[in-house]
């Protein structure tokens, strides 16, 4: 956090945080946030190559001389994979909700009302003996109210709340969780994410949910493409069997078009912009796209049910553990007991 900035989550008094110009970590103390973690860069690096390259791949193998395919790629492609890269920035580079150092809980409206009325009390009772006590009598009354005060503000800060050892006993707000790769407790901390490189929390969930969503829709698009370009691409003209060309259905006509190509046989295209297209290439650029789709696909559905049950993906982990945890318990309660009375068999 930078000395100009004021943090406030979730149940936190504003702290300001005072930290080193231009200093960029996940430590206490940091300028502006950010991961350095190595196997985070490395797939955060890999994702933002993967959607170059997939770009790049379409434009010079799959939408040449179709304009319906060039329509599609500017109107839904270009569109959704600059939206993908945009929130993978955003995500990677948002602070996902740190508990700044110091930071305090918020008193409850009763806690407040009980303070104020306390205070209250002890200055009417103050005004009351200022007439009647000498000068030394009433400097020492009022050290003693501040002392009250001061005791009752911080006992009403001290009840319920929970500190993390990992992060020198700093506050831990509720639905917070400390993060082992950042060093850091975050709230509503969900994973960490190497495909960003960087945790997912209360501020950049967000972004990466879109990211995810326009992954799925860049590789969908990318799919529509390259399905229309290989039906396009089936149609060829060789003179010797051309009733043969035209007699066959479009799986048959694709099929001899992939062995012709494999025998290093003349073929003769009915559309332009065939001739690279059944390369490794454009399959290493099919076998990325199935992946990907795949891949967010799932992240995708998985996000989806954090966010309609409220559930983040390590809270929803805690959980199946102590249900777990207490499904084991009674297994355990049963043996030992058969344990005691199979002992109290023998003694008897």
């Amino acid at each position: 956090m930078g000395r100009h900035e004021v943090a406030v989550i979730g149940m936190c008094r504003p702290v300001v945080g005072v930290g080193g110009a231009g200093k960029i970590g996940t430590e206490f103390g940091s300028d502006r946030w950010g991961s350095w973690n190595g196997q985070g860069w490395i797939c955060g690096s890999l994702s933002i190559l993967t959607h170059v390259l997939c770009a790049r791949s379409v434009v010079h193998r799959v939408i040449s001389h179709s304009i319906l395919a060039q329509v599609l790629f500017g109107a839904v492609y270009v569109p959704c994979a600059t939206l993908a890269l945009w929130s993978l920035a955003m995500a990677w580079t948002t602070n996902p909700g740190t508990v700044p150092l110091g930071a305090r809980p918020l008193l409850l409206p009763s806690e407040e009302d009980a303070e104020s009325a306390a205070a209250s009390t002890l200055q009417k009772s103050s005004l009351e003996l200022e007439e009647t006590q000498p000068l030394q009598q009433k400097q020492e009354q009022q050290q003693q109210q501040a002392k009250v005060s001061s005791t009752a503000s911080s006992s009403s800060l001290q009840r319920g709340m929970r500190k993390c050892r990992k992060c020198n006993d700093n506050y831990k707000p509720p639905r917070a969780h400390h993060d082992s790769v950042t060093g850091r407790c975050i709230v509503k901390f969900d994973h960490f994410c190497p495909w960003v490189c960087n945790s997912i929390g209360l501020y950049n969930h967000k972004f990466f949910i879109l990211f995810v969503f326009y992954t799925v829709l860049t590789s969908f698009t990318s799919l529509i493409l390259l399905f229309g370009r290989s039906i396009r691409c089936s149609y060829v003209t060789d003179t010797d069997n051309h009733d043969d060309n035209n007699n066959m259905d479009n799986v048959t006509r694709y099929l001899r078009t992939l062995e012709n190509h494999d025998n290093n046989s003349t073929v003769s295209y009915k559309y332009e912009g065939c001739d690279d297209f059944f390369e490794a290439g454009t399959f290493g650029l099919f076998l990325c796209t199935v992946i990907f789709f795949v891949f967010t696909c799932c992240m995708l559905c998985e996000q989806m049910d954090a966010i309609s049950t409220n559930v983040s993906k390590i809270a929803r982990m805690k959980l199946e553990r102590e249900r777990e945890r207490q499904l084991r318990r009674p297994n355990h309660d049963r043996n030992e007991s058969n344990n005691n009375n199979d002992e109290a068999d023998q003694l008897g």
